[in-house]
Formats: structure tokens, sequence, C-alpha cells
């Protein structure tokens, strides 16, 4: 589902308000492909990230990365959340890759400093905090950002929440947007992949002008772009069906078929068939759909199974329609109002394999006889209907891809509204001052179909004939309700044999209405209040009101439990939060010896939450520097993260899955770790009274997690040290080294269903423990139905290591470098290099007083070594850019440890497959050519880029990773669009 021309015009009209000034303005031609106005001096001080004091950014005691437009542009991306995430620092959040199955968030971009959560790094525009876009949280999607009116992204790490409050527990990511913009510019861009999909096309339109004798300006923008999606069958490693069987004895790792024992036509028990578990026996009945499609024995999963990768959506598509309009007006000499707006809405859909439920996931096996109890069924196949008389039973269970249904889908659009206003001025020459008031909402419209609504179902398989005498007249629902009211009987045997009436019937379209808002004010000021003898003492003061409130709503199916999906809840929440500030900074030591400069700063804030009450945040650090080209700069900050909304106030967030019973197999005399507690729950008993024993029927497992009113904030201990050197024997060259630990106690998790169902049956005392109050199972069959999960305060996240960056600008023939001094044009190059040297989880042992601690360095997704290398030279209009993206070698999987171990045991890792996973590479060159005058602009810029030239997708991951249903093969750390050539023009007039 894309944008209908209508709902494009209604998006426009609704939002024309923010530019409707700008059409009655006039447009002044200056330059539109650059920032306006001249350059700002190196040392002029103005508000950077991390400080609302006025300084150079090289003052800050705390690492800092910044991308501006020129540097965005050259990575080639169409949002900026897919520039941003280049950084070493950062990780990807959700993307459009790894939100193929998420319930609530696709279609969003999010990332996470340090690999700790998109939650624990806070994003601000202009220094503002705005309203999140995900249904189950708060984080902000860099796709809702238009990327127009982007000057500049500063990226900190370290805690800052005593200058910017909850959330910059990791650091901060500031989007700077251009405060004044004069006259028009246009650009239309194209791209492509090699290999097929994530074809994309865009424009965007800026413009904007000086009035009232240069005391304001008005600017506006307007963007579209649609991006095509990747499908699995595109891409050989997500179309690879070949599964991982490790072998820790000894003997070489295996692969084996992964197709799934869901196919088209159905699989139905036989006389000895073990329908839970089909790939260890052959005795029962499925329809041959890779053959005749006849009722055929003898099922074999590895060559009658279904490949369930092809069709699905691995990257979503998107398609995006944003709108801005900033404006800043000079009330008096030291009054200045300004305003400003961003509309976005963004429509995506994501597509999965048909619908799986098997007849045990419906609430009940097909029966072999009609209403009656007495005719036999005319849907059943004979060679079945006499396979299950014979061993006594009245119906038959089965497996089932619903296929007739089509591709399971999920579309959504996210409609997004900011808006600020307020009044910031210099009261004088050395104090000034911001008023400034905020609001945001985000709504979220989605629908998803292709699962079936299990009560049609039941009444669509309890079915009679139209006229018991007359059988020829076919059949009817029994239930006369159900028949008004649609219901048309159910044959599920053979392939194809669903109808469209049968169909229409079944199949479920949930929908979901999604709502966050965000109202914001601030008030601060800045200044002077006197010297010392090194030099002014600078403070900034003020006060922040924040109240964010989030509310979702699901069809009455969805939360009743009625469909094969999750269930779920609708959600409200809302808190609210006073806080005030203060930062100081005292120069100490000025043209000394061994202290050219030498300063100290901190910083504290204290927060009331309607929630977790009183908070309290502080830093504290300083910079030094002993000569000329050498700064030492350091921080210790304490950092928090008050929960959100889901996290406190959740009725249960949907999840399901299967769930292994311990009580599985258990009879009234066996022995095992759980047997003696698992005969002490009644349900269990019953079922083993009647039965002889228990089974577990691997049925989907509703597991929703649920808020705790009783958390208490997250809170950070951080420390960040290091030193900026720019020698004057290389001029333009600069490189800083900085050190980070991070140590976060009390972060917020669950105690998993499993670890819940193992606490219970390990007790010995099922009365007795807490944990067994929690499991839900059924009344008559025992199956379970439900464990909840609650979020706690039980978690310590642990990280530290090394960030490394150098920068050189230079004139080739300046240097005096006989291999230089011809080579035309400027070079600069940057590098960055992040080694991590921790990355742990220290967690409770469930039912015990100890703690695991999960070492995640090195393992998927945490790689130890990461860096970003770019070089650009340009000579006169001609522009070329190399850049290298570098992500370091790896254990695949959680269970890379234990194989290694394993593996090296025996003397057999060369055997292991899929085990080690090599640095990769990924090399990208864009050029550009300037051409003034060029199809009636003033100035006229032409560019082609190639991405991932080489086609480095990344390593076969042999069902692991964290694309589509997780068993993709890939992982978001590495490029799944592969080599990808794009082009474009910009224009000013």
């Amino acid at each position: 589902m894309f944008l209908s021309r209508k709902r494009a015009q209604s998006a426009f009209l609704n939002t024309s308000a923010l530019v409707a000034v700008v059409i009655a303005g006039g447009m002044a031609p200056i330059s539109a492909l650059a920032q306006s106005g001249d350059n700002a001096a190196e040392n002029d001080t103005v508000v950077v990230t991390g400080t609302r004091i006025k300084r150079t950014e090289f003052s800050l005691p705390v690492p800092a990365q910044t991308l501006d437009a020129a540097q965005l542009e050259l990575t080639g991306a169409n949002e900026l959340g897919e520039a941003i995430v280049e950084l070493p620092a950062v990780s990807a959040g959700i993307t459009s890759e790894n939100s193929q199955s998420s319930t609530q968030d696709s279609g969003i971009s999010t990332v996470s400093l340090r690999n700790l959560g998109a939650e624990r790094t806070l994003t601000l525009i202009d220094g503002r905090r705005t309203v999140g876009n995900s249904s189950t949280g708060s984080t902000v999607s860099f796709s809702t950002i238009p990327s127009a009116f982007v000057e500049r992204v500063e990226v900190i790490t370290g805690g800052a929440s005593a200058v910017y409050g909850s959330d910059a527990v990791t650091g901060v990511i500031n989007v700077i947007l251009r405060d004044d913009f004069e006259g028009l510019s246009f650009e239309s861009r194209v791209g492509t992949s090699q290999e097929g999909g994530n074809t994309e096309y865009g424009i965007t339109i800026a413009g904007g002008s000086n009035f009232a004798d240069d005391r304001g300006n008005v600017m506006f923008s307007f963007e579209y772009d649609k991006e095509l999606p990747i499908y699995g069958y595109q891409r050989d490693k997500t179309l690879y069906n070949l599964g991982l069987v490790e072998n820790r004895n000894g003997d070489p790792d295996e692969l084996s078929p992964r197709l799934s024992s869901n196919i088209p036509g159905g699989l139905f028990g036989g006389n000895s068939g073990d329908l839970l578990n089909p790939e260890e026996d052959t005795s029962y009945w499925f329809f041959d759909n890779g053959g005749t499609g006849a009722l055929t024995p003898g099922y074999s999963t590895s060559l009658n199974g279904f490949d369930e990768r092809g069709p699905e959506t691995v990257s979503i598509p998107r398609e995006r329609f944003l709108l801005a309009g900033k404006v800043n007006y000079e009330l008096a000499e030291k009054v200045t109002f300004f305003a400003s707006a961003q509309y976005s809405t963004i429509a995506t859909k994501s597509e999965r394999s048909p619908d799986t439920a098997n007849s045990s996931r419906l609430g009940a096996d097909f029966p072999i006889y009609l209403a009656d109890g007495v005719t036999p069924h005319p849907f059943v196949p004979q060679a079945i209907f006499d396979d299950a008389v014979e061993l006594g039973n009245d119906d038959v269970f089965f497996r089932r891809r619903w296929s007739e249904f089509g591709n399971r889908y999920r579309e959504a659009e996210n409609d997004t509204l900011r808006m600020w206003a307020g009044f910031k001025g210099d009261l004088s020459e050395d104090w000034s001052y911001e008023v400034n008031f905020g609001y945001g909402e985000f709504r979220r419209s989605q629908s998803r179909g292709g699962d079936l609504v299990i009560p049609n179902y039941l009444n669509a398989i309890n079915v009679e004939y139209v006229d018991a005498g007359n059988p020829s007249l076919g059949l009817q629902c029994a239930d006369e309700f159900a028949r008004n009211a649609g219901c048309v009987p159910l044959n599920p045997f053979a392939l194809g044999s669903v109808s469209q009436e049968q169909t229409d019937w079944l199949i479920l379209r949930d929908q979901l209405r999604a709502r966050n808002r965000t109202t914001t004010s601030s008030a601060w000021i800045t200044g002077t209040p006197f010297e010392l003898w090194a030099g002014p003492v600078s403070i900034a003061a003020g006060y922040d009101f924040r109240k964010e409130r989030s509310r979702t709503r699901w069809d009455p199916i969805s939360t009743s439990g009625g469909g094969t999906v999750t269930q779920q809840v609708n959600q409200d929440g809302e808190q609210s939060v006073h806080e005030g500030f203060a930062e100081v900074i005292i120069p100490l030591l000025a043209d000394a010896p061994f202290a050219k400069s030498l300063s100290i700063e901190g910083a504290v804030r204290v927060s009331d939450y309607s929630t977790v009450g009183s908070v309290l945040s502080f830093k504290g650090g300083g910079t030094w520097q002993p000569v000329d080209g050498v700064v030492f700069r350091g921080v210790f900050a304490q950092a928090n993260r008050a929960p959100n909304n889901i996290e406190l106030f959740s009725r249960g967030l949907g999840s399901q899955s299967s769930l292994p019973d311990p009580c599985d197999g258990v009879t009234a005399s066996s022995v095992g770790a759980f047997d003696d507690t698992c005969r002490q729950d009644p349900v269990v008993a019953g079922v083993i009274s009647s039965m002889g024993s228990f089974t577990d029927p691997m049925v989907q497992v509703q597991q929703p997690t649920f808020g705790n009113g009783a958390l208490s904030e997250e809170t950070a201990n951080t420390i960040t040290a290091g030193g900026v050197f720019t020698p004057s024997f290389v001029p333009g060259l600069q490189i800083a080294v900085d050190y980070y630990s991070i140590k976060i106690d009390g972060a917020i998790s669950e105690i998993s269903a499993d670890d819940i169902l193992d606490i219970c049956y390990t007790s010995g005392d099922f009365s007795g423990t807490p944990s067994c109050s929690i499991p839900v199972r059924d009344a008559v069959t025992g199956q379970l139905q439900e464990v909840r999960q609650t979020s706690l305060n039980i978690n310590q996240l642990r990280t530290k290591g090394v960030d490394a960056t150098i920068a050189y600008r230079f004139t080739p023939a300046d240097t005096g470098a006989p291999l230089l001094s011809s080579v035309p044009g400027d070079v600069s190059f940057t590098g960055t290099l992040s080694r991590v040297l921790q990355f742990e989880e220290e967690a409770p042992v469930p039912g015990t007083s100890t703690t695991f601690i999960d070492d995640e360095l090195g393992l998927l997704g945490t790689p130890k070594f990461t860096g970003r290398f770019s070089m650009s030279w340009q000579n006169g209009p001609l522009k070329a850019s190399w850049r290298t993206l570098v992500v370091g070698s790896m254990l695949n999987d959680d269970n890379g440890r234990t194989r290694l171990t394993a593996c090296e045991q025996f003397n057999n890792c060369d055997d292991k497959i899929g085990l080690f996973l090599d640095r990769e590479l990924t090399h990208n060159l864009r050029v550009s050519y300037d051409m003034p005058g060029v199809f009636g602009g003033e100035e006229t810029q032409l560019y082609v880029g190639v991405n991932n030239i080489t086609n480095n997708q990344g390593p076969l991951l042999y069902g692991t990773g964290n694309v589509g249903n997780a068993d993709d093969n890939h992982h978001t750390l590495y490029d799944l669009t592969g080599r990808f050539f794009y082009g474009g023009v910009k224009m000013r007039f």
C-alpha cells in the first residue's frame, strides 16, 4: 500500500499552512547547494551538542563527531538514519530489513549508540526533544526528519542526562537544521541495485526568502521518495535453504534442508503418524505438491517440505512524503521569534509466506463426521477416514499452509507532525536566552491480512447437509447465525481446495490505530557572570517540562485472541516531568607553563517524574591544553533513563511463539528434573490421570510482556577520557583518541517465559512457588496458553572501548612531495576506528541468588572492530569521493564460543561451518560535477555513485541473523542491497 493520490493531496492540504507564507514572499537567488552566508570562523562560539553554553566544538570535554550536509551527501543515502549508521559508534536499530516481522514498528528508522539500544540514545532536532515514532517506545525515526534543511548532524557519546534529561544514557544525536535560507533548489535522484529490488527515486524542493528588510527569513521544503522491496528470492543468501547441524563431539558439522512441514494442500494424520514431529515419521498423508497433487503416503520434510523464504520481503518497501517550514523574525533588537513545523507520512508494506495455522492452533482437529456425529464427512478422503476409524478417532489432526489466502501482509501508514515556537535573543554581549514550546503527534494506521479467524474456522468445520435426504444439495454450516454471517463449509484437503468463498469467511484482516503525543516547554539563560584570573566563568541554567501520552487500539478479534496471530491488548500511558538544570565552566589557568588553558566544568539536573519520582543526573569534567596542538579531555557522568509508557503501563505487549513444555512426557511414575512438580500441577495431573501421560502439542503460546508501575529509572555511570592532537608541523592534520566506559544498573528487562517455566517446575513445590502461578493452561487439555512476562529492573549492562579518529586536509601541490606536486586540486581524508574492549550483560539466574554474565563481545552483532574511512579529491567543479566501511571478524550466533571451545578440544575447527565470520569491507564511490547555468539553473550539479562496488553482501549465516524471520542468513551489520547504482541532478535558481 503506497500513498494514493487522494492521500497525498490530503496530506498536502493539511499542512499547507506551513508554507503559505513562503508562497506570498519573493525568493532571492542565492546558493541552495551550500550553506548560505559566510563560514564561521573557527574560534566563533556557538551552542553545540552536549552543552547549552556557547563554545567551540573543539573545547568540548567529550568526543563528538559531526556529519555536515556535504558529508551526508557522500553516503548516497536517501534518509538520515542510513547515513548516520556508518559511524563506528552507531549501530542500526529498527530498519527496513529487520522490521519485516514487526507487529507495530515496520517502516521506522532508528539507531543505537554503543549498541546499547535505541531507547538509550536520545535524538534531538535543533537541540530540542520531540515526539517518538514507535508505538512500543519513544524513539525518534530518522526517516521522518526532512533532509533538505539539515545543516549537520552532531553525535556525542557518553552520558548527557545532566544536560538533556532522560534517555541520553549512551549519548545524543542532534540533527541541526538551517536557520535561514534564500533561493530555490531542486534535486531529483534515482537508484537501483544490480541484483534487483531496492530501486528508489525521489525529488526534493526547497526554498526560502528574507523579508521585512532582512529582519526575517522563511523557508519551506517538500520531499517525496519511493523505495521498492527486496524479496527473499532476489538474493542468493536469503534464498539459501540449508541449515546448520552443529556437532560438538568431534564430528564435522553438517548441512540439512531448512524446509517447512506446513505445506500447501496439507499434511494429515495416518494410522501411525506423528504430526508433532513429522520429520521423524513417514506414516501419514499429504498432497504431493511437487508432483501429481494426489494424496500420497510417505512424507519427508527434506523432500516434500515447503521453502518459505522466497516470497518474503527481506527489505520492506517505503514511500515518503515530507513537508517542512521554518520562520525567524527579529521582533526587536533583543527578541527574535522563531517557529518551525514538520510533517511526514510514510507508507510501508511487508509480506510473508502464507499462514501456517494447524488444527491444534485453530482450536480443533478436522472432524471425520458431519455435525450429527454419524454421517461420514464427504470432504475427508477415504484413506484418511479409514485410518482415523482404525485408531478410534473421530477427527484428524492436520498441518497446512493456507496458500489460497496469498501472502500474509502488513500495510502501515505513519504520520508525524512536529511543531516548535519560541523567542530567543541576546540580553547583552555576554548573556543570551531562549524560551520555546513544542508539540508533536505521531499516528500509525495499520492493517494486516492473511491469517485466520478461529471462531470462523470452528463454524466452518461444524457442517451438515442442506437436506439430509438429498446430499446433492451440498453442505452448509450447522450454526444458523454463522450461516447468516457468511459461513461456508471448509475443505482443507488437497491443493487449491479452499475456495474464494471459504477464504473470505476465514481470512483475518486486523486493524491497529496508535498515537503518541508529546508536549514540551523549555526556558534557559546562559552567560558569563564574572571573570577569574584565567578568563570568564560561563553558566547556563533553565527549566524543562515534558508530557508524553501514548495510546494503541486494536480491532475486537485481535484483542479477544480470536485470530491465529498474536493476541493484542489496547494500551494507554501518560507521564510528565518537571526539570531544573544548571551548567558551569570555570577556567583555572590560561597561558601558563604547560597550561595554555585548563578548565573544569560540571552540570546537574533534578527531575521530578509523575511516575518514578525524583531523579538526579550530574556530570563533571574538564579540558587541559598543555601546549598548542594538544588537548586532553575527560568527563564522568551519572545519566538516567526513566521507563517509557509501555514499560510502565503495558497491559500485555503481544508476542507468541512455540514454547517447550517442561511437563512433556511426564507420567505417573516418570523420573526427571521437572516431573515431581509437574504432577503437583492439578491440570497436568488431571491429564496424566485420564491419558496416562502428558504430551506437549507444541502449539504457539502467548508470551505477553506486562508493564510494571513499580519500575525505577535506569542509572548509568559513564566515563570518557582522551585527547585531540593537531601538530603544527603537519598543517591540516587532526588526531583524536578517546576511551569510554558505560555501566548501566537496573537495566529494564524481563524474566523470559522459558525461565519462568524452569523456575516453577524445578522447584519441587508447585503451590509454594510464585512463578507457578504465572503459566495459564487449558483446563481440559493442559496445553500452555499464556506465560506472562513482566518488566523489571534486573540487569546490568557494561561496555568499554576506544575510538580513534584522524582527519587530514591538504593540497598535494603544496606538500613538496615529488609524487604529489603535479596532482591538482585538494584532498581530504578522514578515518574513524572503534575498538570495543568489553560488551556484556549481567543478569540474575532465575530462582537463585547468583548472576550470569553474558559476554557478547566478538559474537554476531558485536564486532570488536568497526571502521569508516573516506577520501575526497576536488579540482574545481569536479569532485570524487571514496568511502570504505569495515566490520570486524566475529563468531556466528550466541553459541559461537561453545562451538569454538568444542572444536578446539577436538582439534577440528577447520570442519566448522559458518563459525568464523571474517572481516568484511564495503567500498563506495561518488563523483559529482558542477555546471553553472546548465538546464537553466544558476548552479547545477550532476552526480553519480556506486555503493558496495564489490557487491559484498556479507557472509552466509546458515540460519541465523536478524532479517526476515531471523533465519534469512543475514544481519543488518552487512549490506543486503549489494552493488547499488545511483545518480541525480541538483539545481539552484
